[in-house]
């Protein structure tokens, strides 16, 4: 089920055993908190930067299926045990900035793992479709809830495989075209944010006359970020986030287009004491 009373721009959904409220609140509180700092960024970004907007989107915004609604980090001592969970995780979610345009495409399938986002601004060259005016910055993922019992340091991995594709060109001067998508980690304690960790798979601008395009020729196994470590206590509710993240933007003239192109899928997301 989807939580009520969330922006347009914003989505998340639970798996029906996650059925607590305070539990809800924290992974809802956890991305309120990712897009405020992610808008931070963008804000002061787009203010420094009116004649070729370059937004980093590096900004840390952050076995057997599992039943369990809150891990429990219960561990010995004296050993060292792994938390893997596969599809579905605890829950999905999505945004996307409203300042700019939501994605041109989204895939988030909680039952399979599988993610995707699409970011076209302008026309794009034999897509068959027109993209956004200006700017798009969206971003997707799962989430798994954790708690424990006492002081613990934890490790979060998680095991990740996408195509990535970009696309851009400009052509008069004046024009100016960029793309990037990445992978992120996050961490959040109570809905604030405690660590994360954000990789490119690509970063390409263009202005002026020029132009380029890649596609991989299959699914890339993802290691960067490799892990995000972090602290826990007892009497908290910590969310461990993996998601994707595009961003396409365009100015100048019409022929002018930029797409950004992210598809895969998160295999298992572990947690490692």
């Amino acid at each position: 089920m989807s939580v009520n009373g969330l922006p347009p721009n914003v989505h998340i959904s639970f798996r029906e055993n996650v059925a607590q409220p305070e539990l809800r609140q924290a992974a809802e509180r956890s991305i309120a908190t990712l897009i405020e700092n992610f808008e931070k960024k963008v804000e002061q970004t787009l203010a420094t930067k009116t004649a070729k907007v370059k937004v980093q989107t590096s900004v840390h915004a952050q076995g057997a299926q599992s039943n369990l609604q809150s891990l429990d980090l219960n561990i010995p001592t004296a050993h060292i045990r792994t938390l893997a969970i596969v599809p579905p995780f605890d829950f999905t979610w999505s945004w996307f900035l409203p300042d700019g345009s939501p994605p041109t495409f989204q895939n988030l399938n909680n039952e399979t793992g599988e993610v995707g986002l699409i970011a076209r601004s302008g026309a794009v060259s034999g897509e068959g479709g027109m993209g956004a005016p200006g700017f798009i910055a969206a971003h997707a993922g799962f989430g798994i809830i954790l708690s424990t019992d006492r002081e613990v340091t934890a490790t979060g991995y998680a095991s990740r495989r996408f195509v990535p594709k970009w696309h851009l060109s400009s052509i008069e001067s004046t024009d100016s075209a960029m793309v990037e998508a990445g992978t992120e980690l996050t961490v959040l304690k109570d809905g604030q944010l405690v660590n994360s960790a954000s990789g490119k798979l690509f970063s390409e601008s263009v202005h002026g006359n020029g132009g380029g395009r890649f596609e991989s020729s299959g699914y890339v196994d993802v290691t960067n970020p490799p892990s995000l470590s972090f602290a826990m206590s007892p009497g908290h509710q910590y969310t461990f986030n993996v998601g994707i993240w595009v961003f396409s933007n365009k100015s100048g003239s019409q022929h002018t287009f930029a797409e950004s192109w992210l598809s895969g899928a998160v295999l298992s997301m572990s947690v490692v004491r």
